[in-house]
């Protein structure tokens, strides 16, 4: 699925994009883990390969990549800056791990900084629940699901779950052929 939403910006304000991407599909394998510690099982390891070439294909790459330290989230956005042959910025924060709303809206108004494209490697329900907030629609968001996130803000300083957000594409591995 894909739509586009265009902008008339206000003075001063641009148009920024914040892509959502949950973790791939990760394994249980191994019950001695913690939750913080299990890694992407086969299946998740391929949808993170081609969702990154999925995101490339499209031309939604981030200049910015803000992590969960739970070891499926950095592998899910190793893999995809691995795939994009380009520089990206990968910033582990641990507070993302299952982060509430609020604390997503402030780590994205934190450490945006100014980039015009910054992506969130994380978890549900947080996700879902941050989605549902911002654009006022449900959604299920699967293993290795991205959303494209697009506002009007002179800077990411000042978004917030205020913040008026359309989601302007979605890509969703079973949609993209992966098994």
């Amino acid at each position: 699925m894909c739509s586009f939403v265009y902008y008339r910006c206000k003075q001063g304000a641009s148009v920024k994009d914040l892509l959502l991407m949950r973790h791939a599909k990760s394994s249980w394998e191994d019950p001695d883990l913690s939750d913080h510690e299990r890694p992407l099982n086969a299946r998740g390891t391929a949808a993170a390969a081609l969702m990154a070439g999925v995101l490339s294909d499209a031309k939604a790459l981030p200049e910015m990549v803000l992590c969960s330290t739970a070891l499926r989230a950095t592998e899910t956005a190793r893999l995809l800056a691995m795939h994009w042959n380009r520089p990206t910025e990968l910033v582990l924060l641990p507070e993302l791990y299952h982060a509430a709303p609020e604390g997503i809206a402030r780590i994205v108004a934190n450490w945006g900084g100014s980039v015009q494209s910054l992506m969130i490697v994380g978890h549900n329900p947080g996700f879902e629940e941050f989605f549902e907030l911002v654009t006022g629609t449900k959604l299920a968001i699967p293993t290795g699901a991205c959303l494209q996130l697009s506002c009007e803000l002179p800077n990411w300083r000042e978004f917030g779950l205020s913040t008026h957000v359309e989601m302007t594409r979605r890509w969703f591995p079973k949609d993209e052929g992966a098994k």
